[in-house]
């Protein structure tokens, strides 16, 4: 399922420019890469660059492709996290660790909690650098292309980020925070082939 909301607010170009950001827990109970999980909230964040900065006729990069739910165990898969950006802009991709926000006695922060914000906190043997375990999970970061081979079933979260720059000069970074499911998959072999055979019979 998927919902697109959208609104037009007009801003003046202010110096230090302004943070965007949306807040919610909880997470749930079955994520096996997080310590806590089900009070891991979520924060989804993006920042409209500074006057000072001369560049705040700016927009952010654009992801091209949904990525899948669903991974096999111990199967490799390459993910595609690459994005388009309006402006031309040179795009630098890296794995970055979900955000935390929210909690149970204000699940829905309106508005949410002004940066910076905490990461979420793996559980061992969980990492930054292997959110899902086994293999490392690898970006390419010209390509935005995620490759993995998960090791264990189970539900668990990761990031993506990806920086924008022009004329070499970082304006904005924007991310992705997504759950996945690793489940065993069950193998396909070839089926095998008979050779016809005649079977004589007598009445």
């Amino acid at each position: 399922e998927r919902a697109i909301y959208s609104t037009v607010v007009t801003l003046p170009p202010t110096p230090g420019g302004y943070t965007v950001s949306y807040q919610r827990c909880c997470r749930g109970p079955n994520i096996s890469n997080l310590i806590n999980p089900d009070d891991a909230g979520l924060t989804l964040t993006t920042h409209v660059p500074g006057s000072e900065t001369g560049f705040t006729n700016n927009s952010s990069p654009r992801f091209n492709n949904y990525p899948p739910i669903l991974l096999c165990n111990n199967e490799e898969k390459v993910i595609d996290h690459s994005a388009t950006d309006p402006d031309g802009d040179s795009l630098v991709y890296e794995l970055c660790a979900p955000l935390d926000g929210g909690g149970r006695n204000n699940p829905a922060p309106s508005p949410a909690d002004p940066p910076p914000y905490t990461p979420v906190t793996f559980t061992s043997p969980y990492t930054l650098a292997n959110m899902l375990g086994g293999t490392p999970f690898v970006i390419n970061p010209q390509t935005g292309l995620v490759t993995a081979v998960p090791a264990t079933s189970g539900q668990f979260v990761y990031g993506v980020c990806v920086s924008e720059y022009r004329n070499s000069v970082l304006i904005g970074k924007s991310s992705r925070d997504f759950q996945l499911n690793v489940v065993p998959c069950p193998k396909v072999t070839g089926a095998s082939i008979f050779s016809p055979q005649i079977v004589c019979g007598s009445l």
